[in-house]
């Protein structure tokens, strides 16, 4: 493997990693490599964007192509991949052997990194070299078409603008009522989901840090211009978000409630966004 970087910042979620550490840039479809990280087991997903960063520990269960975008599945939680809006791919490592840090990070076509796979401690290290050594020669990548699908439109669906200030407060009743939510946040390459229960949220110098099993997610609350809740007509009724947007109208991060399929979604959370849809800003 040929090194390309001398990594500068702390943590493999850092760009591209910590001081000392090397990273290598790997050949071939980075869409093939995303399709390998079945093989890993329990890995850290973690999702950039400019805003926010969100990341999920999960084994992935269940992989699948929808036209030009790759379905990753774990038990709630999973991550929509566009393989077209990125560039390569390449392997970070840092630390002793006893206690290395590792993990992939794929990079778009503005040269952002966009996804971080890190390994935990229960990842099958000898599938990740194996993956590597794969990854060493050059190969064919999968003909896919420019572009992300579009999202398909709701007929009578109704927004209502909300105080983001209320943002906070209904994420500290989501965390002291145990009601699950969904939480969705994305870039251009990458959608990631986790659904689960959430701890309350902690302030920090740049926004706000929500835990939860399996998740980290740091938003930069002072980004968020204005937040909606968005009433979506669906087939057994309808679903309810609410949706962080930064000054130029693009979704930071959007929350919903958990929903099963052909099932009505939760009514803990639908009463809890109502009450927040009742408190909406003048038009």
């Amino acid at each position: 493997m040929e090194r390309t970087v001398t990594v500068e910042r702390e943590g493999l979620e850092a760009a591209p990693a910590a001081q000392g550490a090397e990273a290598f840039r790997l050949n071939g479809d980075p869409a093939a490599l995303a399709e390998q990280l079945s093989e890993l087991g329990p890995v850290r997903l973690r999702v950039h964007s400019a805003h926010a960063s969100q990341a999920v520990t999960q084994e992935i269960t269940a992989s699948g192509w929808a036209g030009n975008a790759l379905w990753l599945g774990g038990r709630e939680s999973g991550l929509w991949l566009y393989p077209a809006q990125w560039s390569f791919a390449f392997a970070v490592g840092q630390g002793e052997p006893e206690a290395r840090q590792e993990g992939l990070r794929f990079v778009d076509r503005d040269g952002e990194v966009g996804l971080t796979a890190e390994l935990t401690s229960a990842s099958d290290r000898d599938a990740y070299a194996r993956i590597l050594r794969a990854h060493q020669q050059p190969a064919m990548r999968r003909p896919i078409i420019p572009g992300r699908p579009a999202l398909p439109a709701f007929p009578g669906t109704a927004r209502y603008a909300v105080d983001p200030s209320l943002i906070r407060e209904l994420l500290e009743t989501l965390a002291d009522a145990a009601i699950p939510v969904r939480l969705e946040l994305g870039n251009k390459g990458a959608l990631q989901t986790y659904t689960g229960h959430i701890d309350n949220p902690v302030a920090t110098a740049d926004g706000l840090r929500v835990r939860g099993a399996g998740l980290g997610l740091d938003l930069a609350f002072a980004a968020v211009a204005s937040a909606w809740v968005v009433d979506i007509p669906v087939p057994d009724g309808r679903a309810h978000t609410v949706d962080l947007l930064d000054d130029a109208g693009e979704r930071i991060l959007r929350l919903a409630g958990r929903r099963v399929p052909g099932c009505p979604e939760e009514r803990a959370w639908r009463t809890l966004v109502q009450a927040l849809a009742a408190c909406r800003l003048a038009s």
